[in-house]
């Protein structure tokens, strides 16, 4: 989650919710509006999910991107965003934005003074943006074991451990039977989330 540097008050506590809050009901009554853009269904359920903990009054604005999204709030047009690091990360370290929180359980190795949600005082706020490698049904368990050998080698290579971290990423070596039930889990979660907001696919 992130907000233009010019933006008042900082981080995000009670004080900042009760501020974009009122700021929503400004200039002409219209919301302010958060965008969202890489994997732009997933950012918005996961923004989707924090507006409804926090109880803001905003509208989402869908990005074909990152960068134009990010742009969007560097420029003061959406006063506040949530990204994926790949977007937002070089924008951060430039003081461009301002980072207020991070949705994942835990700190980012390159961002580890931003707090989490629950750090920031928001626990009911949780949410990951993952990749994961899947292959399709039926295949072998040999082939499986060999590809996840392969990718838990490949990933736990120093000079690939440093371009993920880079891109905002923490590798972990899953099993393929700790991934699935993770499927299956946010599969449950996000539903709900959906339902409630009334999504639908663009």
């Amino acid at each position: 989650m992130v907000r233009p540097v010019s933006e008042r008050p900082s981080g995000l506590t009670e004080q900042q919710i009760r501020y974009d809050r009122a700021a929503g009901q400004a200039s002409r009554g219209e919301p302010r509006r958060p965008p969202s853009g890489r994997s732009r269904q997933v950012l918005r359920i996961e923004g989707e999910s924090a507006l409804a903990q926090g109880r803001l009054d905003l509208v989402h604005v869908p990005f074909n991107g990152g960068g134009p999204a990010i742009a969007a709030v560097v420029g003061g047009h959406t006063p506040i965003g949530f990204s994926s690091p790949a977007a937002s990360i070089p924008q951060i370290k430039e003081g461009n934005v301002r980072a207020l929180a991070i949705t994942s359980k835990t700190h980012s190795q390159i961002l580890p003074g931003v707090p989490t949600m629950t750090e920031a005082g928001h626990p009911e706020i949780e949410g990951d943006s993952w990749v994961g490698v899947l292959v399709p049904a039926g295949t072998s368990k040999d082939i499986i074991s060999l590809l996840h050998r392969e990718i838990v080698r490949i990933i736990a290579l120093p000079d690939m451990k440093a371009r993920l971290g880079e891109l905002g990423y923490d590798p972990i070596a899953s099993t393929p039977e700790e991934f699935a039930t993770r499927i299956k889990v946010e599969i449950e979660n996000w539903a709900k989330v959906i339902r409630a907001a009334n999504i639908k696919a663009e």
